[in-house]
């Protein structure tokens, strides 16, 4: 069978069209590729111990470059009733006040807590702006990830 030189192209071009779909058939979404092979309650996920994280402002309201203090508590949470306070632990010490720019939550400041779990970070801005905070626990070996309540500070 011979073809003339002008259906080629068309005949190239639908085979690429072709193989393209094919890829994208065989691919699927990851959810659908993806299956787990841990059991029910075996998941180091699951043996994290869940962190209450709570925060505010002393003010809602600053001039361009005055401080403002970010302070709050932050309390393990071993069931649903039961809250205690933290002990020294190298993995409760990271906490990072964020401010939402772009959408994307931004770390501004960071630093720990006191033994009893009392936390106090001082943040100042250079523009008038009304900001989105929030203070945020990242995950550790030990403890689960957790935030703030997100509070608004207007600078003028």
């Amino acid at each position: 069978m011979t073809t003339t030189p002008s259906r080629r192209p068309a005949r190239f071009a639908g085979l690429v069209l072709a193989v393209i779909l094919a890829g994208l058939a065989v691919t699927g979404t990851p959810a659908q590729a993806t299956t787990t092979h841990n059991t029910p309650g075996t998941s180091q996920a699951d043996a994290r111990k869940p962190v209450r994280v709570l925060a505010k402002a002393d003010k809602i309201r600053v001039h361009k470059s005055e401080a403002v203090h970010i302070r709050g508590h932050l309390s393990t949470q071993l069931s649903a009733t039961t809250t205690t306070t933290p002990t020294q632990s190298a993995e409760l010490d990271a906490l990072f006040v964020q401010q939402l720019q772009a959408g994307v939550w931004v770390n501004i400041a960071g630093g720990g807590c006191e033994p009893d779990g009392d936390f106090d970070f001082s943040v100042s801005f250079q523009l008038s702006a009304t900001v989105q905070l929030r203070v945020y626990h990242p995950e550790t070996d030990l403890y689960a990830a957790a935030f703030s309540d997100v509070f608004a500070l207007v600078v003028i």
